[in-house]
């Protein structure tokens, strides 16, 4: 059975929002130069346990499918060429899959003061040429994967706005890594817990450097609108949410996930290797 989004969320991020009516055209989409990134958004080490846990959750989920696909939701997609990339590929035929970003600008203040390790000035620039990318990317993937039935929605806004009109219990697997900040990382977690299937879903994402702690906790809670502490190395926002939001979770090279299982969050469940960072 296809989920389907309410009819005022698709009005309020349809591609057409950037592009307009002309641009749409993929045909035209290739004639628009897209600003080159990195190949892949990913390190070589974090994909890895990306792509071990995802291989391990479709093996152990997708034999009680009878309809053979899963449901995927992305909130955080930039050029669509790192986490976005794993999804598509390696996605089983008959799958859905939703990719949420804003593409907007998203740096504040306090990050444009500390920007000595990440240029946010620039890469709030990139936001329309990385929407160009993700939409390319998927056209592309689409094309490749085109006998195995996939049904893949891109949406183009912020994740508050619509995450809460989807049901409960409507996706399998669940990638957070939109905004960083505390109060939007904490929301997206939040409505994963709703939306994730209880019988057996899988939480995860991007950028927990650190396992939290008390007293990470306290130091990420003082910086709630900050996306990065140079001196400390983590992201204050993924941490504080985290911490407040689950018992455990397991990380390793800064991708983090959890299993809920029977309505129960269970870390032990598909543990990858190697462990911790």
């Amino acid at each position: 059975m296809k989920l389907r989004y309410p009819s005022v969320v698709i009005s309020l991020l349809t591609i057409k929002d950037l592009f307009k009516k002309v641009l749409v055209n993929t045909g035209l989409l290739k004639s628009i130069p897209v600003k080159s990134i990195p190949e892949n958004q990913v390190w070589p080490s974090r994909k890895a346990i990306m792509e071990t846990v995802f291989m391990r959750f479709i093996n152990h989920t997708t034999p009680q499918k009878s309809w053979g696909g899963i449901r995927v939701m992305e909130i955080g997609v930039w050029y669509g060429k790192g986490s976005t990339q794993i999804w598509l590929k390696r996605a089983p035929a008959s799958s859905e899959i939703l990719l949420i970003d804003s593409w907007k600008p998203y740096a504040s203040n306090q990050d444009l003061v500390d920007d000595s390790l990440f240029d946010y000035k620039e890469m709030d620039d990139l936001m329309p040429d990385a929407f160009k990318s993700a939409f390319l990317e998927i056209k592309k993937i689409e094309m490749e994967r085109l006998q195995d039935n996939l049904a893949i929605s891109l949406l183009r806004g912020d994740s508050a706005s619509f995450l809460k009109y989807l049901k409960d219990d409507s996706y399998d697997f669940i990638y957070i890594d939109g905004d960083h900040k505390y109060e939007k990382v904490k929301a997206d977690i939040q409505e994963s817990k709703r939306l994730i299937n209880k019988e057996f879903g899988l939480i995860c994402g991007d950028d927990l450097e650190k396992l939290p702690s008390g007293e990470l906790y306290q130091l990420a809670k003082q910086h709630p609108e900050q996306d990065f502490l140079r001196e400390h190395r983590f992201h204050p926002g993924v941490m504080a949410a985290i911490y407040e939001e689950f018992d455990e979770v397991n990380m390793s090279k800064g991708f983090w996930w959890i299993v809920i299982a029977d309505g129960k969050f269970q870390p032990a469940l598909l543990k990858s290797t190697p462990q911790q960072p």
